[in-house]
């Protein structure tokens, strides 16, 4: 199996990661009835927010992806991923897209329309979902993809 594969995914990974944040920030701007001036004024103005700012959480969000990178660097180098690789790296990209999913969409449902910080506990779930649950769900997903690869 070619390496170009994995990299692939790892490429995609990344900007996918990078995107979701405000991908989901709109999404949710939209089924909660904002119009597309006021939804487009909220993502410019939450891009330079001070808090809950979307670039960084984007950017927080490729942490995760730079473990999958490593890991699968490690494994290509000590030849445990040549036939496995890129199923391995599907696994762990699925799993780190749905972590990140499912935390900004713990949050910005109760943001939007109104733009008022919830208060505490609330924007916590914006920094455990990539730090902490991203690289767990990213585990079982490589776990999942290189069982899945194994038995093919």
């Amino acid at each position: 199996m070619k390496k170009g594969r994995m990299t692939r995914v790892l490429l995609a990974t990344v900007v996918v990661a990078a995107v979701t944040p405000a991908t989901v920030f709109a999404l949710v701007g939209v089924f909660s009835g904002m119009g597309a001036g006021e939804l487009f004024t909220a993502l410019v103005h939450q891009m330079g927010a001070p808090r809950l700012n979307l670039l960084v959480t984007g950017l927080l969000s490729l942490a995760p992806v730079l473990l999958m990178a490593v890991i699968l660097g490690l494994g290509w180098w000590l030849g445990r991923f040549r036939q496995t690789g890129f199923a391995v790296a599907v696994g762990g990209a699925g799993g780190i897209v749905l972590v990140l999913i499912a935390a900004n969409l713990e949050f910005w449902p109760h943001y939007l329309p109104s733009m008022t910080y919830p208060g505490w506990p609330h924007g916590l779930e914006l920094l455990l979902g990539p730090l902490i649950g991203a690289p767990v769900g990213m585990m079982a997903g490589m776990i999942v993809g290189y069982l899945f690869a194994r038995g093919s």
